[in-house]
């Protein structure tokens, strides 16, 4: 609550940030308590009627953060955030010096773009804008877990069941639960099922969903 009281003010939005990807010693315990703060903002906006945004990671920096090696690893942030009602993605860091060592999207000293950074960010924006007009339509409820693992097992306010929707599979999986702001609407319930396992090296399995 404090946050919001002194960094937010009357602003209609929270924007925050949290980058899981580390290259030090606390990398487990960074990308552990990933949930758990986007559960405490989530909430808090949710309750104080703010719109939620996230700052996500897309270069290292001095402070442990890691380069991106993946387009999975964008991604990962950018459907965890869509799960708990994230309406704006920042990039940080988007530009830099070649001179510091990271892989920044843009490189302002040599004025070109990382062209694999560029693209990865790219199409997972484009992932995103060929729903976002339905995923406007509705608003964030709450979050549900499907499985176990050492993220998932953090949450404390999600549900694990759902009377609408039930998720079957071999991994663990977070569930978005959303409703619709127009009363009137035909489609009440909506869902975002996504990898809860941020193992990029995992291989592709089958997710069952039983409406």
């Amino acid at each position: 609550q404090r946050f919001l009281d002194v960094t937010a003010g009357d602003l209609d939005y929270i924007s925050w940030d949290y980058y899981p990807f580390r290259t030090n010693a606390i990398t487990n315990k960074h990308i552990e308590n990933y949930l758990p703060n986007y559960e405490l903002m989530a909430r808090l906006g949710k309750e104080n009627n703010r719109e939620l945004r996230v700052i996500i990671q897309s270069a290292g920096d001095s402070h442990g953060v890691k380069d991106i090696d993946g387009k999975s690893e964008l991604s990962f942030q950018i459907y965890t955030g869509l799960c708990f009602g994230v309406k704006e993605f920042t990039y940080y860091i988007y530009s830099g010096k070649s001179t510091t060592g990271y892989k920044y999207i843009y490189n302002c000293d040599t004025g070109t773009y990382n062209e694999d950074l560029y693209n990865w960010t790219k199409a997972v924006n484009n992932d995103v804008h060929s729903f976002e007009e339905v995923y406007d339509e509705y608003t964030w409820s709450n979050v549900m877990k499907v499985g176990s693992n050492e993220m998932l097992d953090t949450l404390s306010n999600a549900t694990t069941s759902n009377d609408k929707l039930s998720v079957s599979g071999n991994g663990a999986y977070l569930v978005g639960v959303f409703h619709a702001k127009d009363s009137g609407s035909t489609r009440q319930n909506a869902f975002m099922v996504v990898n809860a396992s941020y193992d990029t090296n995992a291989s592709a399995e089958d997710v069952t969903l039983t409406f």
